[in-house]
């Protein structure tokens, strides 16, 4: 299927696990480019033709050159203004995730909100934050730590007067 340069299309490709791809097929190289996605509207009455947008999911280049970088973002309506969607979480291309932030700094990136463990249930059992640990480099791999491994940490860190973050406390497992 051929697609011209600059329009949108879509190609059902059952060769590679009967998927649906969304092509942008126009040529930009630029961070944000090459956006593609789905969005959902919403109808608001049916004696009306009016419809509201809440919500998307897109992918988008990453990077500025030529190459395959992209990242993915979900984005919903607040309802404040009917149309306008914002980005609500991202995931870019080394995996990262970020709610709340459109840069992702951690692993998991959660800006400005709480991050709960929430259990429940009728028994006496409740549900744990666990940090692992396995001096194997491979996935599932088990390799013994000894007395001086670091299992994990949980850090506090606070604002200096330069703009940047620095720890103030320090939880640590050995």
């Amino acid at each position: 299927t051929s697609v011209p340069n600059g329009a949108a299309g879509m190609i059902v490709d059952h060769r590679v696990g009967d998927s649906i791809y969304l092509l942008n097929s126009t040529s930009e190289n630029t961070a944000g480019g090459r956006e593609t996605g789905v969005g959902f509207f919403g109808r608001v009455d049916l004696a009306t033709d009016e419809y509201h947008y809440t919500g998307a999911i897109r992918s988008q280049h990453e990077g500025t050159g030529a190459d395959q970088k992209g990242y993915m973002t979900f984005l919903t309506n607040d309802g404040d203004d009917n149309r306008t969607i914002q980005e609500r979480m991202r995931i870019d291309s080394a995996g990262n995730i970020a709610i709340g932030a459109a840069g992702v700094v951690h692993k998991l990136h959660v800006q400005d909100g709480d991050l709960g463990i929430v259990t429940n249930s009728a028994d006496d059992v409740a549900q744990s934050l666990v940090f692992t640990k396995s001096k194997n480099a491979t996935d599932g791999a088990h390799t013994a730590v000894d007395d001086d491994t670091v299992l994990g940490n949980i850090v506090f860190e606070g604002s200096d007067s330069t703009g940047a973050f620095e720890p103030g406390a320090k939880i640590r497992a050995q």
